[in-house]
C-alpha cells in the first residue's frame, strides 16, 4: 500500500480556515481534511451520502471550536475523492475505505472518537462492529439503518426527500449531480445500500464489546426514520428536535451535543 501526500491549501474566506489535503492511496486519490487546532482533540468525521464537507462547515467548525481538531476525507466518489470500484461500492466496501483511511491517513489509526451522519454513521458502525479499525467511542447521528426496505419505506424516503431538500438545499450543498456524472452505477450502488441498511447487529456486536456507540435522532426525520435503532442497544440516545439535517441546521447544538457526548472518549 502506498500513501502519496499530492497538495495541501486554505479555504473559505471569512471563517477558520480549514486545511485540505490530496492524498495518493494506491493510485486513487482521497481528499482530507482538516478543521480546527491541529493539536486539539482530534476526532474522526464521516459525511453522509450525496454531500460535500462544505455542507457540513458551520456544524465542524462549531465542532472544532470546543477544542476538537476535526479530521474527514471525501467519501469515494464525493469531493475529491476518487470513486470505489463497482464490486467495493456497498456498506461493507465504504467501511474497508475509512478503516483503510484511520490507519494510513494523518491519525494513523489513533483510537480516536468517529462522528458520523446518516450514510457515514452506517459506516462508521460497521467498520467498528467488523474490527476493521478502533475507535474509542462512536456518535452516530441520524443514522441509516432504521427504516427498513419496504415500498412503503421507499415512498416514504422519495416525500422525506422532497420535503427536506426544498427546506434545507441551500445548506445541503449537495454533491450528488457531480458524484452520479463521475460513477452512475457505483452511486447508485452505494445509495441503495445507505436505504437498505440495517444496523441493529452492529450495534449489539458494539454493546456486547462495551465499545461506545451513541445515537442521535431527529424527531421530524423524513428521510431515514430512527425505526428499530429506538431501541438498539447503544451507550446512550437522545431524540432532538428537528429533521435529517438537524446537524446542519443547528451546528451550535451539535456541536455542544458531541462536545459533551464524546469528552470523555478523547
Amino acid at each position: 500500500m502506498s500513501l502519496h501526500r499530492t497538495g495541501c491549501r486554505a479555504d473559505t474566506p471569512g471563517m477558520a480556515p480549514a486545511v485540505q489535503s490530496t492524498f495518493l492511496v494506491d493510485g486513487r486519490r482521497v481528499g482530507w481534511h482538516l478543521y480546527g487546532d491541529p493539536t486539539g482533540r482530534p476526532i474522526l468525521f464521516v459525511h453522509g451520502w450525496g454531500m460535500m464537507l462544505a455542507g457540513y462547515r458551520r456544524a465542524l467548525d462549531a465542532l472544532a471550536g470546543t477544542g476538537w481538531a476535526v479530521h474527514a476525507c471525501d467519501l469515494p466518489g464525493f469531493g475529491r475523492s476518487d470513486p470505489l470500484p463497482l464490486r467495493r461500492s456497498s456498506l461493507a466496501g465504504y467501511s474497508e475505505f475509512v478503516a483503510e483511511m484511520h490507519r494510513v491517513g494523518p491519525l494513523q489509526g489513533e483510537p480516536v472518537p468517529v462522528a458520523g451522519h446518516s450514510f457515514g454513521a452506517g459506516i462508521a458502525a460497521r467498520a467498528a462492529a467488523a474490527d476493521l479499525t478502533t475507535f474509542a467511542a462512536l456518535l452516530l447521528i441520524c443514522p441509516v439503518g432504521g427504516a427498513g426496505s419496504s415500498v412503503w419505506s421507499w415512498m416514504s424516503l422519495a416525500r422525506g426527500m422532497v420535503q427536506e431538500f426544498n427546506q434545507d438545499l441551500a445548506i445541503r450543498a449537495t454533491d450528488s449531480p457531480t458524484a452520479v456524472l463521475r460513477n452512475p452505477l457505483a452511486l447508485s450502488l452505494s445509495a441503495y445500500a445507505a436505504k437498505t441498511a440495517d444496523l441493529t447487529g452492529e450495534l449489539t456486536t458494539l454493546h456486547r464489546r462495551a465499545v461506545p456507540a451513541h445515537l442521535v435522532l431527529a424527531d421530524h426525520d423524513s428521510i431515514v426514520p430512527a425505526g428499530r435503532l429506538r431501541t438498539a442497544p447503544s451507550a446512550s440516545t437522545r431524540v432532538v428536535a428537528g429533521n435529517h439535517g438537524w446537524m446542519l441546521r443547528h451546528p451550535e447544538e451539535f456541536a455542544a451535543t458531541a462536545d459533551c457526548v464524546l469528552a470523555r472518549a478523547a
